[in-house]
């Protein structure tokens, strides 16, 4: 009967260091090929619309995440934020007094003035650097050459 139970328990411990090690091994996504674009949502927050994708760079490296934002006048704007490490990271956004505030895994990554049309971090504010996009996300986005000069 012992004997029974000890088989049992380790048939349990090795269960959960197996779900365990998928678990992790999804967050990375190591089979993923490098320079695939996946969109992780569309939100619509009064007159713009945001969507962020995430694309691998490489099998040892982060991933890249691109915020796009559909200005009032149907262009779209490319805002690089920093990589992730984690596959499908939570995003959220937030809409207060004419401000969009944008959070990455529960840290605030900044705040979209919707009347400016411009990201920009609240603690220091710094404006985040921006490019427009040819055509409709994600397009080749890592190619985009951000210019801190892009003027609404």
């Amino acid at each position: 009967m012992r004997k029974s139970q000890n088989h049992f328990a380790v048939l349990i411990v090795g269960m959960f260091l197996l779900a365990g090690a998928i678990l992790v091994i999804w967050k990375f996504q190591p089979w993923m090929p490098t320079n695939t674009s996946v969109q992780i949502g569309t939100w619509v927050c009064g007159d713009h619309e945001f969507q962020v994708w995430q694309r691998k760079d490489s099998l040892t490296e982060p991933f890249a995440i691109g915020l796009f934002v559909q200005t009032r006048e149907g262009k779209w704007v490319l805002y690089c934020l920093s990589p992730d490490d984690l596959y499908r990271p939570k995003i959220k956004f937030r809409t207060e007094n004419g401000e969009i505030t944008v959070t990455l895994n529960t840290k605030e990554i900044g705040v979209f003035d919707s009347k400016t049309e411009i990201l920009s971090r609240r603690s220091d504010g710094v404006v985040f650097e921006s490019t427009l996009v040819d055509g409709t996300p994600p397009g080749v986005w890592w190619d985009q050459k951000l210019n801190s000069t892009r003027q609404p």
